[in-house]
């Protein structure tokens, strides 16, 4: 999330540069394990007793850290740097109708 950072960094709101990130990553993400993961469907279809694990279960962890990439840590994200922001942003917005 260093792109948000440095998105906000240059006056963006926090969602908006959250957002920005998370669109400008989503194709490299998605490209690199699903290509990962087709490489891996011939060992998962062959059955094979030495394989055949290892194949599905790094798919799996390639699902799940994809779907945690993706989904998790830009709310992560959201959750721990939007709240003083947004605090700053109300202080001067009552600042500045008073």
């Amino acid at each position: 999330m260093n792109l948000a950072t440095l998105v906000i960094a240059l006056g963006l709101l926090v969602d908006a540069a959250i957002v920005e990130a998370a669109k400008r990553r989503l194709r490299p993400i998605i490209l690199t394990a699903v290509t990962t993961i087709l490489g891996l469907l011939p060992l998962i279809l062959s059955n094979d007793p030495l394989f055949y694990g290892m194949a599905v279960v790094m798919a799996g962890g390639l699902v799940v850290g994809t779907v945690l990439t993706l989904g998790f840590v830009p709310v992560l994200y959201s959750v721990f740097f939007s709240r003083p922001r947004r605090a700053a942003q109300t202080e001067e917005v009552k600042m500045a109708t008073a």
